[in-house]
């Protein structure tokens, strides 16, 4: 009977590591495409500072939103609630930041029209799309594992 009691046990703890690991590795994928995105949208600021659309203190305000969300990332290999708050909150910092600047340069026709700018808004919509699916991906695997209190809410 014990024996038995022992195997299923094993059994049980490894099926639970399993879910953890595949749980951490969604949110590897998720924290990736945040990573990303945070260098699309330096490119995207570099690009209106050599225009001279902006006040530099966007700029300033987005790379140090990056640079914060992207240190933050780096030491988060395992989802924690707290962390995840903080990251919502750089994240959400830093899309503020770029949604600020991108009314800016609507009036840009100047702007608006080279490729260089096309082209980095079409890698920040793919980045964008990607997140979406990764947080898709991350939030139903917490659903599996039971920790919903880990979800990436989304604004």
């Amino acid at each position: 009977m014990k024996f038995i009691c022992v195997i299923i046990f094993a059994f049980l703890q490894l099926h639970v590591a399993g879910q953890d690991s595949s749980h951490v590795a969604y949110w590897n994928k998720l924290t990736e495409q945040f990573v990303y995105r945070a260098k699309v949208i330096e490119e995207l600021s570099a690009l209106f500072n050599k225009s001279g659309l902006t006040d530099t203190s966007y700029s300033r305000q987005i790379a140090a939103s990056s640079s914060n969300l992207r240190r933050l990332l780096k030491r988060a290999k395992v989802p924690d609630s707290l962390v995840i708050i903080e990251i919502q909150e750089l994240n959400n910092d830093l899309v503020s930041s770029l949604t600020r600047v991108l009314v800016l340069s609507e009036n840009d026709i100047d702007l608006k029209s080279r490729k260089e700018f096309r082209s980095i808004l079409a890698e920040l919509m793919a980045a964008e799309n990607r997140i979406h699916k990764a947080m898709k991906d991350y939030n139903a695997s917490c659903e599996r594992v039971n920790r919903r209190e880990l979800s990436y809410k989304i604004k």
